[in-house]
């Protein structure tokens, strides 16, 4: 997507990335700023999961499944790939099915889940 968004590098004791975004007034810029639709309210700029959501498709038609996070289905927050496990359970305590499951070790092992190995 380079150069429409640009992924800053992360910080070498986290595993987060940043990306830069505009402040939501900024309009008209020879830097970093929004391009906006006629009659824009300005709401939607500044809720994250609706940014996000408009991102993501993005990032998949470029680079791929790959470069989206992969996200844990017992906590429901990202995981790094190599530290995700594939077990076997119910997704929540009420949940009558058994299925496969991408999960954070540690969310498997509370959830009492039986662990397969690193997730595929």
């Amino acid at each position: 997507m380079r150069p429409y968004v640009t992924v800053l590098q992360a910080r070498t004791d986290t595993s987060a990335t940043y990306l830069g975004v505009p402040p939501a007034g900024r309009h008209n810029s020879l830097g970093l700023h929004w391009r906006v639709p006629g009659g824009w309210s300005g709401d939607y700029l500044s809720r994250p999961a609706i940014l996000s959501a408009a991102l993501a498709p993005a990032v998949l038609a470029v680079h791929g499944a790959d470069a989206l996070p992969l996200r844990c289905q017992v906590c429901d927050r990202a995981v790094e790939r190599d530290r995700a496990v594939t077990a076997v359970g119910p997704r929540h305590p009420d949940d009558p099915v058994r299925r496969r499951l991408t999960a954070h070790r540690a969310c498997a092992r509370h959830a009492r889940l039986t662990i397969k190995g690193p997730a595929q």
